[in-house]
C-alpha cells in the first residue's frame, strides 16, 4: 500500500462546520495500532499542547475486499477527508494549500477486510469428510462385524476398494493443507493491513500454553469482515522536492462490519483513534467507541493541488 514517489492528488481543506450524530453499538470496540518513526518528534508549546503542523491529504484508495460495499462506495474522497480533518485539527494538525509550508502528506486508505466462509466449509474439508466417511464405511463392512456392515453406507459407491478409499483420503488431506496455507497467507495480509502484527506475534509465543485460546480469538477477528482506515503520514517536503517517500507515522484502525455502517461510524472511529495520531499505541489496542454527538460542521474545500 505504500505510495510511489510520484505525488498523488493532494486535497486541502479549510473551515470546519455541519453536524452529525452517531451512537455506537455497546458491544463494539475499535481496534487501533499506531507506529511512529524515531525521526518524528512534535514540538510542545508552553501550555503543553502540540505546535501546529501543516498537512495535506493524499488519496490512497478504497480497498473493498471480496464483495462490493455500498456504505464505502457511496462516499467520495472529499467526504472522507472532511470527516478526518476534524479530529486531526483537535491535535493541531492544520490543513493547508501552501506546499512550501506543508510538513506532512497524509495518505488515506479505507476499505473492508475479511475472508469469506468458515475454513470447515471449504471444498477440501468437504471432500475430506466424504472420503473419510467412505473409508470408515469400508472398514466397518470388511472388518468382520456384521452389525457394522449392516449399518455402513458408502458415501461414494464408485470407490469400494479400501486402498482407493485411503488414497482418496490422502488426496483430500493434501487439498486441505493447501487451502489452509492459502488461508493463512490471507490472514497474514489482514494482520498487516489492520495493524494486528503485535497480537499475531504474541499469540505465536502463546501456542502450547494455557493462553493458546488467544490465537483463536485473533484468527476469528482478522477473518471477520472489518471496516478500516489507514493513515500514513509522510515527510511532504522530502516527497515534493526529492521524490523520496519517508514514512513518519501511521495509524490503522478498524471496526467489525456486522451491525455497522461505514459512513455512519467513520467520524466516531476517527475520534477514538485520534488520540494516537502521530503517537505510538505500543501494540494493538481495543478501545470503546465514543457515544454521543460528533460536530463536524460545514467544511469547505479550498481546492486541490495537482501532482508535481
Amino acid at each position: 500500500m505504500t505510495p510511489t514517489a510520484k505525488l498523488p492528488l493532494l486535497v486541502t481543506l479549510a473551515g470546519l462546520c455541519m453536524g452529525t450524530s452517531n451512537v455506537a453499538h455497546a458491544e463494539d470496540t475499535i481496534a487501533i495500532s499506531s507506529k511512529v518513526s524515531a525521526d518524528y518528534v512534535r514540538t510542545r508549546l508552553p501550555d503543553g499542547s502540540f505546535a501546529p503542523e501543516n498537512y495535506t491529504f493524499g488519496k490512497g484508495g478504497v480497498l473493498a475486499g471480496e464483495t462490493r460495499d455500498r456504505s464505502i462506495e457511496k462516499l467520495d474522497f472529499m467526504e472522507i477527508a472532511r470527516t478526518l480533518a476534524v479530529p486531526l485539527r483537535r491535535d493541531n494538525y492544520v490543513p493547508t494549500k501552501d506546499a512550501k509550508d506543508t510538513k506532512l502528506l497524509i495518505m488515506v486508505y479505507v476499505g473492508r477486510s475479511g475472508i469469506s466462509g468458515e475454513a470447515s466449509d471449504s471444498t477440501g474439508y468437504t471432500n475430506l469428510n466424504s472420503a473419510q466417511g467412505n473409508l470408515d464405511a469400508l472398514n466397518a463392512a470388511k472388518g468382520g462385524d456384521s452389525g457394522g456392515a449392516a449399518g455402513s453406507v458408502l458415501i461414494n459407491p464408485d470407490i469400494a476398494d479400501k486402498s482407493a478409499a485411503s488414497d482418496e483420503v490422502t488426496t483430500a488431506m493434501g487439498m486441505v493443507k493447501m487451502e489452509n496455507a492459502i488461508r493463512q497467507k490471507r490472514d497474514m495480509q489482514n494482520v498487516s493491513l489492520l495493524g494486528y502484527d503485535s497480537w499475531w506475534e504474541q499469540t505465536q509465543r502463546d501456542e502450547g500454553t494455557p493462553f493458546k485460546d488467544g490465537r483463536e480469538d485473533l484468527v476469528r477477528e482478522v477473518e471477520e469482515n472489518r471496516y478500516f482506515v489507514v493513515l500514513m503520514a509522510y515527510d511532504f517536503q522530502l516527497m515534493w522536492k526529492e521524490k523520496k517517500p519517508k514514512l513518519l507515522w501511521e495509524t490503522r484502525y478498524s471496526i467489525r462490519q456486522r451491525d455497522n455502517d461505514f459512513e455512519k461510524q467513520l467520524a466516531l472511529m476517527s475520534e477514538a483513534a485520534s488520540r494516537y495520531f502521530g503517537r505510538a499505541s505500543d501494540g494493538l489496542r481495543h478501545d470503546d467507541l465514543p457515544e454521543g454527538r460528533v460536530d463536524i460542521g460545514e467544511v469547505k474545500s479550498v481546492g486541490t493541488e495537482p501532482p508535481k
